[in-house]
C-alpha cells in the first residue's frame, strides 16, 4: 500500500523513529485494494469516557486488527500475564504483558464501531441487525519489530505475537502479514461494502490526536499506565513543586451531564478524606483529589521509587517461605488497619501488593498495599454512603486482579466489604503459597472453582505438599459463603474471622515452626507464649496502628494479669510514644480518678531489639467499632455506654486534655481486673497518640468524626467544640450504625449550609420507641449543629442532655427493626410498543421463567421436559445434554415427542416478550463467546460464563442450571438464513459434537469447525498420556500437550497450526471430554483416568516436610481436590498404612493423634518447611520428561540438596547423564578423598599400606583412621563450593564407613540452601525387606525432609539418560541471542 493512497489513513504522524519503521513495514505488506484500509497513530473515546491510543487499526479479508507496536531488543520470557525482558546489555526488566491492554482497547473499540456503524446502516436504508452481525470481530495483536530479538515463550504465551516477515527463526514468532494477510472464511468475510461501512464508522466515531492536559494543579501526560472498567492511570506532574505522582482518572460515560460529574466528584471526596487520614507505613494513601478539563475525577497518588508490584517482582526473584508468610502478615496487618478505620480497600491483588525489591534481595520484606481507590466505608446503611472512590464493581489495579475478588463482589455493591477483602487475603495466599499460581485462568473458571471446592484448596494447585494448617486458612477465608468466610455469629450478626484474624493466625503458624530455634523474641512481631525482657508472656498480636502495635501480654511481675505493650513500630514512633506516655500519667496523676480511661502501668519501656514499648491496662480484646460496624445498640447498653464515653470526656475536659481522635475503634469494650467473662462490660478510651498534636494541626484525626466545621470563619485551630462533636458522631453510631449526614450525604459537610440530616425513623429502625427516637432527633441536632455555638457549651451539659434523653417517659411501645420489603412489583410491559424490552439478568429467574412459559401446571409434558432439562425436575439427568432417548423414559413420552417439544421452543419464548428478548440476547452472546474461542468450546466452560454474566440467587447447583439453559438455548436456534441477504450472509447456526460411543456433548462450535475436531483431539490426548507414562512420567502438562494438540486441529481445520485460535486450555477441554480414556487435573495436566492411587499419591506428597502430618479424610479431600476425576478411590486403612509406608517409609499411623506422620520428626533445621515462590519466566518440561527431571530442574532453579535412590551399577552412567543434561559438576567422593588421604600421607611419612591395614585392623586403629580421614574432609566442602553449577556426588561408602555423611547436613540444612544444587546418587541394593532408601551402606543420611529422598525408577533412569544425550540447553540459546 503506497504512500498517499487514501486507504492509509495516517491520523497523526508518529513521534518516535521506531514506530514509524515498524508502520513502514506493515504499510508496505498491505494490498492497495479492497477491501484492506488502515488507521494509524489515533486515539478514540469509548463509552466510559476513556481515551485510548491505537498505533494501527488494519482491516483485512477477514477481521478488523487492532495493532500494538513495540520495539523491542533482546530476548523476551515470560508468562501470559508477565514478560521479563533482557536487554542487549544484559538488563533484566519486567512488565505486565501489552496483550492485556490491547486486549481491552479491542473490545471498547469494537462498541464504538458497531454503534457508529448502526447509525451508518439507518442513514443509508440498510438493515442495522444485519449490519451488525456481518461486522468483522476485532482481533488485538502485539507487534515486535525490534532488532536484533527473539521470544522464549511458551507458546500459549505467544498467541497474538507477531514478529517481521522473514524473520521467523531468529524472533520465534509468525511474520505479521500472517495475521493481517490471513485469508476469509465460509462464515467470515469482508467486502468493500462493509469495509465502506466501517470507514465512515471511524469518520463519524471521531478518531484524533490529544495532548497533555490538566488536573487541578497537575498536569497528566503520555499514554495509560493501567486501566480498570472505568478509570485509567497516568503519569502527572505538581505544576509548581514537578513532583511526580500517579493520576487516576474516574472516567464517565460519553454525555454524561456537568451535573452528574460533579455529584460523583462530591461523593468520592467524602470517601478520600476519610482514606487521606490513614497513617500505617504499608499504605499508600491518595496525595490529591482534583478534576481535570473534562470533569472528570482524579485521585492523585504519590510514586513509589523502588517498589514492584509483587507479580511483577517475583517474576525473576525466589521466595523463601518464610518470606511468604511475612509478605501476606503485614498484608493482612494493614488490611486489619483499614478495617478498624472503617476503611475496606476492595480491589486487593497481586499487581495492588507492592514489594521493595533491594530490600526483598537483602532478606527484607516490606510491602505497601496501593490502588485504594475503588475503597469504600466498612458499614453503611444504604448504597448512598457505602461510595466507592471509583464506580465500578470489578476491582483490582490489573485485569488479573478480578480472580482475587470475592465471589459477591460483582452482584453486591454494597456487601459486606470486610468479607469481600478477607476473600482477597485468602486469594494471595493461594498465589504465594502455591508457587506464584494465579486462583483461576479467568473469572468463569474461579467462579466454578469456588463451587466445586467450597474455597480455594492449595491441594489442587499441584504445588508441594502445604501443611494443613495454612490449607484450612486459605480455605476458610476463600469460602464462597460470606457468613462461613467470617464466621458470623448467628445471634448478634458479628463476624469473629476478619484480616486481623488472619494476620494472627499467620504469625502463630510461623512462630510455631520456628519455636525451637529462635532465642529471643522480637516484641513487635512475637509468638504466642514468648517471654519478652523475662517479664510478659506474649497472648496475642492485637493489632497495629499507625504508630505502633498492641500485644496482649501476662504481666508476671503483676499476678500474670492481662496487660497490653503498646510497641513502637519504628524510631520515629519513640516522639509520640513519649508524649502519650506523659498525657496517661498526667491523667493517672488526677483525684478522683479518669474514668473511662486505659492507665499507664509503666513506661516507655526498653524492650529487645531497641523497641520502646508502654505497659497499658487492658482494655478490651474488641473495640466499640466491632460492635456498632453491624448494629445499633440496644437502649440499655446505649444509655450506658453513651453516659460512660460521656464521663471520660467530661473528666478530661476539667483536667485540660483532648484526644483528638475519639472514635470507635479507639474505645476498647473492657471488664474490670480479675472478674470472669459475665461482668459487666465497660468503655474503655485508649490511644492518645494525637493529645499533643499542634492545635493548627486541623487535619490531625479520622473523618466522619473530626470535625469538618474546623477551620471556618473564626475557628482556626482545634477547640473543645471539635472534641465534643466526635463524640456526638460516635453516640449517632451507636444509636444507628452510621455516621451522620449533611444535605445530599455525598459531599464535604463543611462547603454546605445544611444541617445534620436526622429523623426519628434513624432510631426506631433500631428498635427503640417514638419518644425515645423524637428525644435523641433534639439531642444530635445540637450536638452535630454546624454553628459551634449552636451546640451543648461543655461536655457536662452534653452528658446532661444525654441522661435527659433516656429520663422521658416512653409513651409508646419499642417498634421492632422492619423487616425488608419486598421490591415494587414491576409493571407489565406494553407489547405492542416498539421500545426494547429489557433481558432477565438473574439466573434464579430466568430458569422459573422457562418452567412458566413452558407450561402453566407442573403436570403438562412440555413443561416437565423443559425442568428436566433445567435440572429443577426430581429426575432430572446429571448432564442435561443426554440425547432424547434417555430423556424420553424420564418423562414417560417417546424420544420422537421429546424432539417434538424440543423444536417448539422457538415459539414457545416468543409468546412472552421479556423471555425472548432475553433467548435472542444470551444467544448473542454465545456467538462472541465462541468468535472469542475460535469458534468451538465446551459446554461447561460456555456454562461458566453465563454464569459470570447472570447472578444465581437461591440456585443450589447453578452450574447445572446454567448448562440446562445453554441446553435451552441450543434447541431454541432457528434454522440458519444465510442466503436471505447475499450481502452480509452469515451462518450464525451453532452445533453440538458428541463423544463417539456416548450421549456426551464433547464440543459446541459455530459451522466454520469440523465436527471431527473432538474425535481427533481424543485420540491425541491418549497417544500423549500414553507416551508419556511409557518416558516415566503420568502427567501431561498444558504446555507439553498444546503444541501437538494444536497441530492435530491445524490439519483438522486446514489451516497452519499458528492460524488455530482455539485456545489451549480450550483444546485440552475438548481433548478430554471427547475421551472415555484421559482427563484433566484440577492444573489441566492430562492423566489417564486410571491413574493408580499410589502414583497420585505419590504426586500428591511431593514436598512433604517432616513436621508434616494428615488423617486419611484430609488426604481424602486433597486427592479429590487435585485430581476431580478417577476412576480408582482412596482405600481405608490398613491398606492405605501400606501404600503410605511404601511411598514414605518413615511415616505411620499415629493412633493417638488418628493421623498419619513420622515416627521421628526431626528440628525444621530453624526455617519453616521450604516452599518457594517464583512466578515467572515460566519454566517449561520437554515433551520427553519425566518427573525426575522435572524435580531436577525445579532443584536447580531452587539451589537445594536431593539424594537420589538408583539402581545397583547405574552411578556413573547417571551421573555423566546429569552433566550432559543439567551441566553438573561430578564429584566422585572415595576418589577425592583418597587422594587426599595419600598426599597427607605422604606428608607426614605414613606409607599407604599402614593405612590399608589400619582400615582392616583392630577398632582403635580404624577409630584413629577415622580422625585422619575427618582431616580430609574440608577438601570435599571445598570443591564443592568452588563448584559454578550444580554438583553431583557419587560413591559416598567412604564417608559412611568413618562416620562422616554428617558433613552432608551443610547442604542438606533447609535454612541454609546450598550456592547450587547438591545431588547425592545412592545405589539402592534389593534387601529381604526392599530397597534400603536414604542411607549408605547401613547409615542413614541425615536428611531433613523426606522429599530430600527420591527413589528412581530403572524407567525413569533409561528416559533421563536418553534425554540427557539429545536435549540441548535452552540457557545457551538464549545467551547466544543476547
Amino acid at each position: 500500500m503506497a504512500q498517499g493512497n487514501d486507504r492509509w489513513v495516517e491520523v497523526s504522524k508518529s513521534a518516535f523513529t521506531h514506530e514509524t519503521t515498524g508502520l513502514e513495514m506493515i504499510r508496505d505488506l498491505l494490498p492497495a485494494s479492497a477491501p484492506y484500509r488502515a488507521w494509524t497513530n489515533f486515539e478514540f473515546m469509548d463509552n466510559h469516557g476513556q481515551w485510548h491510543e491505537i498505533d494501527a487499526l488494519v482491516l483485512g479479508r477477514r477481521r478488523l486488527h487492532l495493532v500494538e507496536l513495540k520495539s523491542y531488543a533482546g530476548v523476551l520470557q515470560g508468562t501470559e500475564t508477565s514478560w521479563v525482558r533482557t536487554t542487549m546489555g544484559g538488563k533484566t526488566l519486567t512488565q505486565r504483558s501489552p496483550l492485556l491492554v490491547t486486549r481491552r482497547k479491542a473490545q471498547r473499540l469494537a462498541t464504538r464501531i458497531e454503534e457508529e456503524a448502526r447509525k451508518v446502516a439507518l442513514e443509508t436504508g440498510l438493515n442495522p441487525e444485519k449490519v451488525r452481525r456481518a461486522l468483522p470481530f476485532v482481533q488485538e495483536s502485539v507487534f515486535l519489530h525490534g532488532s536484533p530479538f527473539r521470544t522464549d515463550l511458551p507458546d500459549l504465551a505467544k498467541s497474538s505475537l507477531f514478529g517481521p516477515d522473514g524473520q521467523e527463526k531468529d524472533t520465534g514468532l509468525p511474520g505479521i502479514s500472517d495475521r493481517l494477510l490471513e485469508p476469509p472464511t465460509d462464515n467470515r468475510r469482508v467486502d468493500e461494502d462493509l469495509s465502506v461501512i466501517i470507514a465512515l464508522a471511524l469518520k463519524n466515531l471521531g478518531i484524533s490526536r490529544r495532548t497533555e492536559r490538566d488536573a487541578g494543579s497537575w498536569t497528566i501526560t503520555g499514554t495509560p499506565i493501567a486501566s480498570g472498567d472505568d478509570w485509567q492511570e497516568w503519569s502527572a506532574t505538581q505544576k509548581v513543586t514537578r513532583e511526580a505522582g500517579r493520576a487516576r482518572v474516574v472516567s464517565f460515560r460519553r454525555g454524561t451531564p456537568a451535573n452528574a460529574r460533579s455529584a460523583a466528584y462530591r461523593k468520592i471526596d467524602r470517601e478520600y478524606s476519610l482514606l487521606s487520614s490513614l497513617r500505617h507505613e504499608s499504605i499508600v494513601a491518595p496525595r490529591d483529589l482534583v478534576q481535570d478539563d473534562d470533569g472528570n475525577t482524579v485521585i492523585v497518588y504519590p510514586e513509589t521509587p523502588g517498589y514492584e508490584p509483587l507479580d511483577l517482582a517475583l517474576a525473576t526473584r525466589t521466595l523463601t517461605a518464610e518470606q511468604q508468610l511475612l509478605i501476606l502478615t503485614q498484608i493482612a496487618e494493614a488490611v486489619g488497619y483499614a478495617h478498624r478505620n472503617s476503611v475496606a480497600h476492595r480491589g486487593l491483588g497481586p499487581s495492588t501488593v507492592l514489594i521493595h525489591t533491594a530490600q526483598l534481595d537483602a532478606g527484607t520484606v516490606k510491602i505497601r498495599l496501593a490502588d485504594w481507590s475503588w475503597a469504600g466505608r466498612v458499614h453503611s446503611p444504604d448504597t448512598r454512603s457505602g461510595t466507592m472512590l471509583g464506580t465500578s464493581v470489578t476491582s483490582g489495579a490489573s485485569p488479573t486482579d478480578d480472580v482475587y475478588q470475592a465471589p459477591e463482589d460483582r452482584w453486591s455493591t454494597d456487601g459486606d466489604r470486610l468479607a469481600l477483602d478477607v476473600f482477597s487475603l485468602g486469594a494471595l495466599a493461594y498465589f504465594l503459597l502455591s508457587g506464584g499460581q494465579a486462583p483461576a485462568r479467568d473469572r468463569a473458571a474461579l467462579l466454578e472453582r469456588l463451587r466445586q471446592e467450597e474455597g480455594l484448596d492449595l491441594a489442587a494447585s499441584g504445588g508441594r505438599f502445604v501443611d494443613e494448617t495454612l490449607r484450612a486458612l486459605v480455605l476458610r477465608a476463600t469460602q464462597p459463603s460470606v457468613t462461613r468466610r467470617v464466621q458470623t455469629d448467628k445471634k448478634t450478626g458479628q463476624p469473629g474471622f476478619g484480616a486481623q484474624q488472619f494476620a494472627t493466625e499467620l504469625a502463630n503458624y510461623r512462630h510455631k515452626q520456628l519455636a525451637p530455634i529462635e532465642q529471643q523474641a522480637d516484641p513487635l512481631n512475637p509468638a504466642p507464649g514468648a517471654l519478652l525482657n523475662d517479664r510478659f508472656e506474649v497472648v496475642r498480636v492485637l493489632g497495629s496502628g499507625s504508630t505502633a502495635r498492641g500485644v496482649l501480654v501476662h504481666d508476671r511481675e503483676h499476678d500474670d494479669l492481662l496487660r497490653v505493650l503498646k510497641v513502637g513500630l519504628d524510631d520515629s514512633a519513640d516522639v509520640r510514644l513519649h508524649d502519650e506516655a506523659a498525657v496517661l500519667t498526667q491523667i493517672g496523676a488526677r483525684q478522683p480518678p479518669v474514668p473511662g480511661v486505659v492507665e499507664l502501668i509503666e513506661g516507655p519501656l526498653d524492650l529487645a531489639f531497641n523497641r520502646t514499648a508502654l505497659l497499658l491496662s487492658n482494655g478490651g480484646e474488641q473495640t466499640l467499632a466491632d460492635v456498632v460496624r453491624y448494629t445499633p445498640l440496644g437502649e440499655g447498653q446505649l444509655k450506658t455506654w453513651g453516659l460512660e464515653l460521656l464521663d471520660a470526656v467530661v473528666a478530661l475536659d476539667a483536667a485540660g486534655i483532648t484526644h483528638r481522635d475519639i472514635k470507635p475503634s479507639n474505645l476498647g469494650l473492657s471488664r474490670p481486673e480479675g472478674t470472669t467473662r459475665s461482668a459487666k462490660v465497660r468503655l474503655a478510651l485508649f490511644d492518645f497518640s494525637l493529645s499533643r498534636a499542634s492545635v493548627d494541626q486541623l487535619d490531625a484525626g479520622t473523618p466522619p468524626y473530626r470535625d469538618p466545621f474546623l477551620g471556618t470563619g473564626l475557628r482556626t485551630s482545634f477547640d473543645s467544640a471539635a472534641e465534643r462533636y466526635s463524640v456526638g458522631v460516635v453516640l449517632f453510631e451507636m444509636a444507628t450504625a452510621s455516621t451522620p449526614e449533611y444535605g445530599d450525604g455525598i459531599s464535604d459537610p463543611g462547603v454546605l449550609k445544611d444541617e445534620v440530616t436526622v429523623s426519628p425513623e434513624d432510631f426506631t429502625a433500631g428498635g427503640l420507641s417514638r419518644s425515645r427516637a423524637e428525644g435523641l432527633v433534639g439531642f444530635f441536632r445540637i450536638a452535630l449543629a454546624r454553628n459551634a455555638k449552636d451546640r451543648f457549651d461543655t461536655a457536662s451539659s452534653m452528658r446532661s442532655a444525654w441522661g435527659a434523653v433516656f429520663k422521658v417517659r416512653q409513651t409508646t411501645e419499642p417498634v421492632s427493626p422492619p423487616t425488608v420489603r419486598e421490591p415494587a412489583p414491576v409493571a407489565a410491559t406494553d407489547t405492542t410498543r416498539t421500545s426494547v424490552v429489557p433481558p432477565i439478568t438473574s439466573l434464579d429467574i430466568l430458569v422459573a421463567e422457562f418452567a412458566r412459559a413452558a407450561g402453566s401446571k407442573p403436570s403438562t409434558i412440555r413443561r416437565q421436559v423443559v425442568e428436566l432439562v433445567l435440572g429443577t425436575h426430581s429426575q432430572s439427568p446429571e448432564d442435561p445434554f443426554v440425547t432424547y432417548q434417555v430423556l424420553s423414559p424420564l418423562a414417560n413420552v417417546t424420544s420422537g415427542r421429546i424432539a417434538q417439544i424440543f423444536g417448539e421452543f422457538s415459539e414457545l419464548w416468543d409468546k412472552h416478550s421479556q423471555l425472548s428478548s432475553t433467548v435472542r440476547d444470551l444467544q448473542g452472546r454465545l456467538q462472541i463467546l465462541l468468535e472469542k474461542s475460535g469458534g468451538a468450546s465446551t459446554p461447561d466452560l460456555l456454562a461458566r460464563e453465563l454464569l459470570g454474566a447472570l447472578p444465581s440467587h437461591g440456585l443450589t447447583n447453578p452450574q447445572r442450571s446454567a448448562l440446562g439453559v445453554l441446553r435451552i438455548l441450543m434447541g431454541s436456534q432457528l434454522p440458519s438464513s444465510v442466503n436471505d441477504d447475499l450481502e452480509f450472509g452469515v451462518d450464525t447456526s451453532l452445533h453440538m459434537v458428541r463423544r463417539q460411543g456416548s450421549g456426551t456433548v464433547a464440543m459446541i462450535s459455530t459451522a466454520a469447525v469440523s465436527r471431527r475436531l473432538p474425535a481427533v483431539l481424543a485420540v491425541d490426548a491418549e497417544k500423549l498420556v500414553a507416551g508419556s507414562v511409557s518416558q516415566g512420567s503420568l502427567l501431561v502438562t498444558p504446555v507439553e500437550a498444546e503444541i501437538p494438540l494444536r497441530a492435530s486441529a491445524a490439519t483438522v481445520l486446514d489451516v497452519a497450526p499458528n492460524e488455530v485460535e482455539i485456545p489451549g486450555h480450550v483444546l485440552l477441554r475438548i481433548a478430554a471430554v471427547g475421551s472415555k480414556e484421559v482427563a484433566l487435573s484440577a492444573r489441566d495436566e492430562l492423566h489417564a483416568r486410571s491413574l493408580p492411587i499410589v502414583e497420585s499419591l505419590r504426586i500428591l506428597l511431593r514436598g512433604l516436610s517432616t513436621s508434616d502430618s494428615f488423617s486419611r479424610a484430609e488426604l481424602e479431600s486433597r486427592l479429590l481436590a487435585r485430581f476431580p476425576v478417577l476412576v480408582h478411590t482412596l482405600p481405608r486403612r490398613p491398606e492405605l498404612d501400606d501404600i503410605v509406608s511404601r511411598l514414605l517409609p518413615d511415616m505411620k499411623w499415629d493412633e493417638t493423634a488418628s493421623r498419619f506422620a513420622f515416627e521421628h520428626s526431626i528440628n525444621p533445621a530453624s526455617h519453616v518447611p521450604t516452599r518457594h515462590t517464583r512466578t515467572a519466566p515460566s519454566h517449561r518440561r520437554g515433551s520427553g520428561s519425566t518427573e525426575i527431571e522435572f524435580t531436577l530442574e525445579s532443584s536447580v532453579r531452587e539451589h537445594n540438596f536431593r539424594a537420589l535412590g538408583i539402581p545397583l551399577g547405574a552411578s556413573d552412567a547417571i551421573a555423566t547423564g546429569l552433566a550432559n543434561r543439567f551441566g553438573a559438576h561430578h564429584i566422585d567422593v572415595t576418589d577425592l578423598l583418597l587422594n587426599e588421604l595419600r598426599n597427607r600421607a605422604t606428608q607426614v611419612g605414613i606409607s599407604w599400606s599402614e593405612i590399608l591395614a589400619a582400615d582392616a585392623g583392630a577398632v582403635t586403629d580404624r577409630e584413629n583412621l577415622k580422625g585422619f580421614v575427618s582431616q580430609a574432609i574440608p577438601i570435599l566442602k571445598d570443591a564443592i563450593t568452588r563448584a559454578d553449577s550444580p554438583v553431583v556426588l557419587t560413591d559416598l561408602s567412604t564417608l559412611a564407613a568413618y562416620g562422616q555423611l554428617g558433613v552432608l547436613h551443610a547442604w542438606a540444612d533447609l535454612a541454609s540452601p546450598p550456592k547450587h544444587a547438591v545431588w547425592v546418587l545412592v545405589p539402592q541394593r534389593q534387601e529381604s525387606g526392599g530397597l534400603p532408601g536414604a542411607s549408605v551402606d547401613g547409615t542413614a543420611l541425615p536428611l531433613n525432609s523426606p522429599e530430600q529422598f527420591i527413589q528412581v525408577a530403572a524407567e525413569e533412569v533409561a528416559a533421563l539418560i536418553t534425554s540427557a544425550q539429545t536435549k540441548h540447553h535452552s540457557d545457551d540459546r538464549i545467551e547466544e541471542n543476547t
